[in-house]
């Protein structure tokens, strides 16, 4: 009865991602995690614990929140562009304060 419980898998994943950080279980906790989203498909929370335990997992498990039809507020892609023009305007802005440091330096 408790297995369409995201509350009750999202404890058991908890419990074994604490094991984990142990360097056990990996397999086990990665297995129950898709067995939690095969029992509570559409349980938004699981997928995201599931990601922050495991956070080379996460394209594989936003390609089967796309799959359930649980959408993310932006996908992955314009966030890898975004990350991208933030970084560029981080080293332009680097430059800047390094030209601006070297011109009060000779004046």
């Amino acid at each position: 009865m408790t297995r369409s419980c995201p509350l009750v898998w999202r404890v058991h994943l908890k419990l074994l991602a604490l094991r984990t950080l142990q360097g056990k279980d990996i397999q086990r906790a990665k297995a129950t995690f898709y067995e939690a989203i095969r029992h509570c498909p559409s349980a938004k929370s699981i997928y995201l614990d599931g990601v922050s335990y495991f956070p080379e997992m996460l394209n594989e498990a936003t390609d089967l929140m796309a799959e359930k039809e649980l959408y993310t507020r932006m996908p992955l892609e314009e966030l890898d562009v975004l990350l991208e023009l933030e970084d560029e305007s981080n080293a332009n802005n680097s430059q800047d304060i390094i030209t601006l440091s070297d011109d009060e330096d000779e004046g």
